[in-house]
């Protein structure tokens, strides 16, 4: 009989499917030897930096902390993308790189704070070099997590998942054009309208992520903001 770990926190017993169970196993084990925690919550969602979001990676900290409240099918996908963000980070790859802009600082820190409003010191091509270089991981990483969903045979829906990827990537465009979050509890890839009108594939050319339609940006309002209510704009 296969022993799987016990994760701390974690029950594993709401986990069904054996392949799920094994990627939890291995993962666990495979961050805990590099010195990493993995905190799996009862929540849906997770505050990074003050915003409301599935899961994050937190290499200062050396933790990968995930939201497990809703439906496996959901939150399993999202534990993947974290620990590729893991992998992204132990081999040092480019866009791993690239997050730390040339003249210091991390770009997603600094992208956060424009976006807040609490910092005003660059310039709107700096932020968008940095939009760019923030997505361009993303990117990476959604290619990655599609390909151990693929390797690994786990039970996730690939074209689904990518269309909810998309919803996110394209979202920091919104973002940047918008300068806030989505409301706790509105991510764009909780939204089915959003994502019926995403790709169901990640893009090959990163430069198709540049730009955002006007229709998407009002589809952000509507779902994800309080743009989209009467009397806000």
């Amino acid at each position: 009989m296969t022993k799987y770990v016990k994760i701390p926190g974690f029950n594993m017993g709401k986990v069904r499917d054996v392949t799920s169970k094994q990627y939890l196993t291995d993962a666990y084990k495979r961050l805990t030897n590099a010195g990493f925690a993995l905190k799996l919550t009862p929540t849906k969602s997770v505050l990074a930096d003050g915003h409301a979001v599935s899961g994050y990676f937190d290499e200062d900290n050396k933790e990968i902390v995930l939201g497990t409240g809703g439906r496996v099918a959901t939150w399993l996908p999202a534990l993947v993308h974290e620990v590729c963000h893991f992998d992204q980070w132990r081999e040092g790859c480019a866009v791993w790189r690239d997050f730390t802009y040339p003249t210091g600082g991390d770009c997603g820190v600094i992208w956060d704070a424009w976006i807040s409003s609490k910092s005003k010191r660059y310039t709107p091509a700096v932020i968008c070099d940095m939009l760019r270089r923030v997505r361009n991981c993303e990117i990476d990483c959604e290619r990655r997590t599609l390909r151990v969903i693929a390797d690994l045979m786990l039970p996730v829906d690939a074209a689904a998942y990518a269309q909810r990827a998309n919803s996110y990537i394209y979202f920091y465009n919104y973002a940047t054009i918008r300068k806030q979050w989505w409301v706790r509890g509105k991510a764009p890839y909780a939204s089915p309208q959003i994502c019926a009108m995403m790709p169901h594939v990640i893009l090959e050319d990163n430069s198709a992520y540049d730009t955002i339609s006007p229709e998407l940006v009002l589809m952000y309002d509507k779902y994800c903001t309080t743009n989209g209510l009467p009397g806000i704009r």
